[in-house]
């Protein structure tokens, strides 16, 4: 098959922004190999698909809603993976664990 007929077949060889449930898979990784536990709760505001800067902040006056990683896994809820990343990995070990999902690498086939 040429090149062109493969990009033509559905796009995978073009660069295209990664889907932050992609990285949420990624980021889930870390946080297990980090010794977070899966049935975790963490409370939180807003934010399950949307996030900004205050909401990876505790404020048990407006976090009245609460999620494991496990459901936050199933429901997408970025602002889980936000909070616990936050508080757990540093941004070598996030980038060390997408280097090991090929993230912004050739892959070797």
């Amino acid at each position: 098959m040429e090149l062109e007929q493969v990009q033509h077949l559905g796009g995978v060889l073009r660069a295209r922004p990664l889907a932050a449930s992609i990285f949420k898979i990624v980021t889930a990784a870390a946080l297990l190999e980090s010794g977070v536990d899966p049935g975790e709760e963490v409370c939180y505001h807003g934010g399950k698909h949307r996030l900004s800067p205050r909401q990876l902040q505790d404020d048990p006056r407006r976090d009245r809603r609460c999620m494991t990683l496990e459901r936050a896994f199933g429901f997408s809820a970025n602002v889980v993976f936000a909070k616990l990343a936050d508080r757990v990995l540093s941004p070598a070990l996030l980038r060390a664990q997408a280097e090991r999902f090929y993230l912004n690498a050739s892959i070797p086939f």
